[in-house]
């Protein structure tokens, strides 16, 4: 069983999966560390070199080709994977190997941890009155409607990864 954890950036995913991947004997796979491998760049100069639409294209193929090969991982994926209906309905239709964690971080704190998206990669149309309060509130709903457990990740990282564990260990023993 594969463990997703999903998210704002700098909602804590990497942070988190590190610990509970050394904690449940997993392999740690870090997406937009093997996005930028692919893609020979960092997400944001793909972005400014390419466009969008080729980031958008090149991520989705990179995604999928990821969570089809990964066994026994805790995965931390882009922020963006919920614009990806085909990827969302591969992860729905094989449910049985993977967990979705949403970490639900305060708007005030993502930005914060993250220095407003400062060279995160994040398709972020800044012309808008309130870009930062727009992709929060378009994201959360769908975070949520594609995770299984929603945590709060606005405080301790360790408190957090002891009660993903717990939550593994009480619920998907059995599987992982």
């Amino acid at each position: 069983m594969n463990v997703v954890f999903v998210g704002m950036p700098g909602a804590g995913k990497t942070t988190l999966s590190e610990p509970v991947a050394r904690r449940l004997n997993k392999t740690f796979v870090e997406l937009d560390e093997m996005i930028e491998e692919r893609m020979d760049m960092p997400l944001q100069a793909y972005i400014d070199t390419y466009g969008n639409e080729a980031f958008k294209d090149k991520e989705r193929q990179i995604l999928m080709d990821i969570f089809q090969s990964c066994e026994n991982c805790v995965i931390s994926p882009p922020g963006s994977l919920i614009y990806y209906p085909e990827l969302l309905e591969y992860i729905r239709e094989n449910a049985s190997r993977f967990v979705v964690f949403y970490l639900k971080c305060e708007l005030d704190v993502v930005l914060k941890r993250t220095n407003h998206f400062e060279n995160r990669g994040v398709l972020l149309d800044k012309s808008l009155p309130k870009p930062y309060q727009g992709l929060y509130e378009e994201r959360t709903p769908l975070y949520e409607a594609m995770s299984h457990h929603v945590l709060d990740a606005n405080h301790s990282s360790e408190d957090n990864a002891r009660i993903i564990v717990e939550v593994l260990d009480n619920h998907y023993i059995k599987s992982i």
